[in-house]
């Protein structure tokens, strides 16, 4: 994603430096590798619909190549 300027993070920025396992996450019974695999996504005021129309289409092209099969890491 971020070859088409799109940024994604793992966690919240001010966790951003620190090698833990969101503690919301965790707090909504998410299991690990769940946790673990969950990506956080922020949008604002600034968005355009196309720029939200472009980043579903470029996850669609990158979530085959990504996706783990359930059950393995």
């Amino acid at each position: 994603l971020e070859l088409k300027d799109i940024l994604i993070s793992t966690g919240s920025a001010c966790s951003s430096r620190k090698n833990v396992r969101s503690h919301v996450l965790t707090g909504i019974g998410l299991s690990p590798i769940r946790v673990d695999g969950s990506v956080r996504l922020s949008f604002s005021a600034n968005n355009t619909l196309e720029e939200a129309e472009l980043f579903i289409e470029a996850l669609g092209e990158i979530l085959p190549k990504i996706r783990v099969s359930r059950g393995k890491k």
